[in-house]
């Protein structure tokens, strides 16, 4: 009786630690983009958002902020490294435009 509760222990504790071993890290990967999406300031909300052919005009007036971070944010789940590469493309030029106006 004891072997069979050490054995389906044990097997306990495989399969969890391969359920782990096997668990994909992409969740992780898509909160930090949208993390960084949220942080995004309206310019640079436009420039993505240019760069994946989001509309940023209705009725000829421009979507406010939050708008065009929603719709990119809807864009994430469908092209997410499509999204990623735009986001980084923005986000590595406002970092340098910010070392020539500084430095």
């Amino acid at each position: 009786m004891l072997d069979v509760l050490l054995a389906v222990y044990l097997w306990v504790i495989v399969f969890s630690f391969f359920c782990w071993l096997t668990t994909p890290i992409v969740e992780d990967e898509k909160i930090r983009l949208i993390q960084r999406i949220d942080c995004l300031k309206l310019i640079q909300a436009r420039k993505v958002a240019t760069k994946l052919g989001i509309r940023q005009k209705i009725k000829n007036k421009d979507i406010p902020k939050l708008e065009l971070i929603r719709l990119i944010k809807i864009k994430v789940e469908t092209h997410e490294r499509k999204v990623s590469q735009a986001v980084d493309e923005v986000l590595a030029t406002s970092k340098i435009n910010k070392r020539i106006i500084v430095g």
